[in-house]
């Protein structure tokens, strides 16, 4: 310790120890003590064995002044110096850092249902769509959808709530339709024809939210279509309902298909008909011919009947008029003898 008392400190071998201190210039001495001089950009820090350069942050302390060297750079620190860059979301062009639009390029790297957001010298931002969230604006993490089903009253009265892609919609419940307020109502599917009801053959009721069916009067069955079946005589009023006007001498059919016609009667129910009705437009040609075949036979049977009835007359008074000119002569001979 004597000898660093007793020569100068940089003498007594501070510098040469200062020889061995990165970025050092030299070595002053200060009475009994030494430190290390640096070069330009740093800054000693320490005494004697302890002295060192340390670098200056020229951009900490304001000393770049990058912003009026070239617009819109940062200043980045380096050892004993500075330099003035575009950071990574800009491009240097015309002395100017200008914002590199990243959306452009793949849309920054966004993943779908999201929207692209050019961010000025910063990263991009990803927005999720309407409906999606979850990816904190960060490129490559994907937005998820939003149930909103799982929220209340998204939907109004007699709906429910179906989500899709990012959104939702609301369906009215099965018998109910949406008014022009967009509420969900009593559908009256007897007015719109949306049943299932026979449309000749039954009737509609409205119910809440459903309907029912009946068959009319003179049919039955459980009134859906093609199960309405006419009872026994009521047959004629399928084809009523159906506007078909059978005449006299028809009669309302069905096939196999279930549909109805006018069809003739048989002939003996003709027959009948023009019996108990007596003929008219309507009558057949058969009918006709009958009828005058009848006729023909009525006359000649007439014709017969009094043709006979004149002979047995005739055949009468003659018998009389022989008994009377007998019953003459026998008077007239016994007078005659008994005079």
């Amino acid at each position: 310790m004597g000898g660093w008392e007793s020569k100068d400190a940089c003498e007594s071998g501070g510098t040469a120890f200062c020889g061995t201190v990165a970025n050092s210039a030299g070595c002053i001495a200060l009475s009994k003590e030494f430190y290390c001089t640096c070069l330009p950009g740093f800054q000693p820090e320490g005494r004697r064995m302890n002295s060192s350069c340390v670098d200056i942050d020229e951009c900490a302390r304001g000393i770049g002044l990058c912003f009026s060297k070239i617009e819109n750079s940062e200043c980045v620190n380096t050892p004993g110096s500075f330099e003035c860059r575009c950071n990574e979301y800009r491009t240097l062009k015309n002395n100017v850092c200008e914002d590199i639009n990243e959306c452009l390029d793949n849309r920054g790297g966004c993943a779908e249902h999201t929207d692209c957001i050019n961010n000025d010298g910063a990263a991009v931002t990803c927005r999720c769509l309407p409906g999606y969230t979850g990816n904190d604006g960060k490129p490559g993490r994907a937005c998820k959808d939003i149930n909103e089903c799982e929220e209340p009253d998204h939907c109004p009265e007699n709906s429910v709530c179906v989500n899709t892609p990012g959104s939702y919609r609301c369906e009215c419940k099965t018998g109910f339709a949406k008014d022009a307020e967009g509420m969900c109502t009593g559908k009256d599917f007897c007015v719109t024809g949306e049943n299932g009801c026979d449309p000749n053959f039954a009737t509609c009721t409205p119910v809440v939210g459903s309907y029912a069916c009946a068959c009319k009067d003179g049919f039955q069955g459980s009134g859906r279509k093609g199960e309405c079946k006419p009872l026994p005589g009521s047959e004629y009023k399928a084809c009523e309902l159906l506007g078909l006007h059978c005449g006299r001498y028809q009669g309302c059919a069905s096939d196999n298909a279930g549909s109805y016609r006018c069809a003739a009667l048989t002939k003996v129910q003709q027959v009948k008909v023009l019996l108990s009705e007596g003929p008219g437009t309507e009558t057949p040609l058969w009918l006709w011919c009958c009828v005058a075949l009848a006729a023909v036979i009525f006359v000649g049977a007439v014709v017969y009947g009094v043709r006979y009835f004149l002979k047995k007359w005739k055949k009468t008074n003659e018998s009389e008029d022989d008994a009377l000119l007998r019953y003459g002569y026998d008077y007239g001979a016994a007078h005659s003898f008994r005079g």
